[in-house]
């Protein structure tokens, strides 16, 4: 960055929170809380064909009847986006530093702002830096949210990642309104995720056929006390089944839980234990999750978001 370019995002006393002054500047992007960032227009035309068209049909001259820091001697474009989100929008853009907002929320503007402005290669830089941040943008406990929010804003890849972490959550409504999901999504949102799941589900149960005949599922232990017809240890197909079922059993926590009622001994059940199960050894464990896991990402992968969903444009 160069040191006449004065570039910061900082909240002050004097309202000066959103400043961008560049040396070269030759016309002024105005937010629609009154902040005005000096740029070279040409970066600005370089980076969006919709901006370049709004610089060249609705430039302002100066005017000094709205109010501003600096006395303003460069031609005006008035935008509808605000201070903070031009400010970051534009440091993806001009040679500085990238400046992320801090918030899930800001952030989804910012990609939705950049898309509206059809940005593509500044859309690409923005996404690169939000799938390096830690924590993610994106997590379990907030993915009913920025999917709602995603979808909102037209935001395909976001919704689809949100997506796919919503998996891990039971869809049934008793869950989703105890966990209070039910005021976040609207009702077609909900229904169009619930159809998502459902395909999740159809991929995952067509898959796991060929897993369990053909994949590692086939070969972990012959020696089980209870194979299925398909050689395969009973209770391993059942747990497998119930993820066809219900994705969130996806986890080595309900693994190891099927693995124990099967192999430990109870009160009920000393004549039932599976010996051979019980010593199973990690190594096989970790073959078997292994292939498992990269079945579930397969299946996964190849369902998507209808490309047809209602999406509301804020």
């Amino acid at each position: 960055m160069s040191r006449s370019t004065t570039f910061s995002s900082e909240e002050s006393p004097s309202d000066e929170s959103h400043v961008l002054n560049h040396s070269h500047a030759d016309i002024v992007l105005r937010s629609r809380d009154l902040h005005e960032f000096k740029v070279p227009k040409v970066y600005i035309i370089d980076s969006s064909p919709v901006l370049a068209e709004l610089i060249r049909s609705h430039s302002q001259p100066p005017n000094t009847a709205i109010p501003t820091n600096s006395v303003t001697l460069l031609p005006v474009v008035s935008l509808t986006d605000s201070g903070a989100i031009l400010i970051s929008l534009l440091s993806f853009i001009i040679p500085v530093s990238p400046n992320l907002p801090s918030t899930a929320e800001e952030c989804l503007e910012l990609l939705w702002t950049a898309q509206k402005y059809e940005m593509d290669i500044v859309l690409t830089r923005i996404r690169d830096h939000v799938a390096r941040e830690n924590p993610p943008m994106i997590r379990e406990e907030n993915a009913f949210y920025v999917y709602s929010l995603a979808q909102q804003y037209g935001l395909r890849r976001e919704a689809n990642q949100a997506a796919r972490l919503t998996l891990k959550v039971r869809m049934s409504i008793g869950d989703l309104e105890a966990a209070g999901k039910l005021d976040i999504l609207s009702g077609a949102l909900l229904h169009e995720l619930w159809r998502y799941h459902q395909r999740v589900r159809e991929y995952l149960a067509g898959d796991f056929t060929a897993f369990m005949t053909l994949g590692a599922g086939a070969r972990i232990n012959f020696r089980c006390i209870k194979l299925s017809s398909s050689d395969v240890p009973t209770w391993l197909n059942d747990y497998i089944n119930s993820i066809a079922v219900n994705p969130s059993l996806f986890n080595l926590s309900e693994f190891h839980m099927a693995l124990t009622r099967h192999a430990v001994p109870t009160a009920c059940h000393l004549s039932r234990t599976c010996q051979s199960c019980a010593v199973m050894s990690c190594n096989t464990i970790d073959t078997f999750w292994k292939a498992l896991s990269d079945v579930v990402q397969h299946s996964i992968e190849n369902v998507s978001l209808n490309s047809g969903c209602p999406c509301y444009l804020i």
